[in-house]
């Protein structure tokens, strides 16, 4: 369902309860499905960028802010939209969006994890260094059956000299 052409939302149009509840799935992390932004499921690295989305906000329906939180969220529910909330949605590790640290801290936690989705192994990467690292344990393995047989095999071989020398001494 698509928000209406023109809304308010204000804490006097929509109760925070409602807030909280239509926020609860949107963050930055594997758990969550939406952009903080702009409301709409998104994949991962989309919600890591969510001050960046160039898409309306769902708060205000202004695209004006991009870069910057919506000014709705510490103004008309600040309840809602609490050192918590930011922690576990957006990982700002106690900070907010609209502090200077909460920013930095933004920025750090944005570019390192979109860096981590970047240089994540593939599915095929990953099942290729298992066949390998498997390939790499049987290889090891009959090399170390082949030097066992050849010890058996040169201790049969010492045992069957010296009865020939004692043989021969005989």
């Amino acid at each position: 369902m698509s928000l209406p052409q023109r809304y308010r939302i204000t804490a006097n149009t929509i109760p925070a309860v409602a807030i909280a509840d239509a926020f609860a799935l949107s963050g930055t992390s594997v758990e969550h499905k939406s952009c903080i932004r702009c409301g709409e499921n998104e994949k991962l690295w989309h919600r890591l960028q969510w001050l960046d989305c160039p898409r309306k906000c769902v708060l205000c329906g202004r695209a004006e802010h991009r870069g910057d939180f919506c000014f709705r969220m510490p103004n008309f529910f600040p309840g809602v939209f609490t050192r918590a909330w930011f922690a576990e949605h957006a990982a700002l590790g106690g900070w907010l969006p609209w502090e200077n640290e909460g920013y930095e801290f933004y920025i750090l936690v944005r570019d390192e994890a979109l860096r981590q989705l970047e240089y994540a192994p593939s599915t095929k990467t990953k099942l290729a260094n298992a066949i390998a690292e498997a390939e790499k344990a049987r290889v090891e393995k009959m090399e170390g059956k082949t030097k066992k047989m050849k010890i058996a095999l040169q201790k049969q071989l010492n045992q069957v000299r010296v009865r020939d020398q004692d043989e021969e001494k005989a």
